[in-house]
């Protein structure tokens, strides 16, 4: 058996497209989830949930594992969202469409969630921007390994399904997980992995709202 290699196979217009007529989208994070996770997670939600359908249920919702930091609910709000600790276990047989990964495709950050993704990597779409992970976990991999941040490929996803024209005109709720996620995956634009793309999208998303 080939096994698969930790290689981009689909670009983020060929997943929006994708993305688009799904009824029922769950998206996952490592565990322990940080900045970055939190912020490309809450932004893709908000994004789907936004290109629904009026006057129904949200198409999509937030799953995380523990243990969760402080400020995360003043971050999430009411978006829907499910979190896992302790005996409370994420459902095996919970069948949504499509399973969305971001900032990571490794099994050893998503073992709470090993039973509810084992065997549907014809469903799964991964989004990161590590340079190792398990490639085995999901067939649809957009793998962004010179970014800084996960939240910088999932902006272009969800300027693509909001069919905004730059992401200055994204909304400010989603703009704002975005400049998180990519503030803090930087600490706060210190870290050597900060450049032009980095800066241009932070102005972005503070043209387009962020607090």
């Amino acid at each position: 058996v080939r096994m698969s290699t930790w290689t981009t196979t689909h670009s983020l217009t060929q997943i929006a497209e994708r993305l688009s007529p799904a009824r029922s989208i769950v998206v996952l994070t490592h565990q322990k989830p940080d900045g970055d996770a939190v912020g490309s997670s809450i932004s893709l939600v908000r994004a789907l949930n936004a290109t629904g359908t009026p006057g129904l249920k949200p198409r999509a919702e937030a799953w995380y594992a523990g243990p969760f930091p402080p400020w995360m609910g003043d971050i999430i709000g009411a978006t829907p969202h499910k979190r896992f600790e302790g005996n409370n276990q994420p459902p095996r047989h919970a069948d949504p469409e499509v399973i969305v990964i971001v900032d990571t495709g490794s099994w050893s950050q998503l073992e709470p969630f090993a039973d509810f993704i084992r065997g549907r990597a014809s469903e799964i779409i991964i989004i990161d921007h590590h340079k190792q992970g398990d490639a085995e976990i999901g067939e649809w991999r957009h793998l962004a390994t010179d970014t800084a941040a996960a939240c910088m490929p999932v902006a272009e996803l969800c300027r693509a399904l909001l069919n905004a024209p730059s992401l200055t005109a994204i909304p400010e709720e989603i703009a704002t997980p975005l400049y998180l996620g990519t503030a803090t995956d930087t600490g706060w634009f210190k870290h050597s992995n900060v450049n032009r793309p980095v800066m241009q999208l932070a102005g972005d998303l503070l043209a387009a709202g962020a607090r």
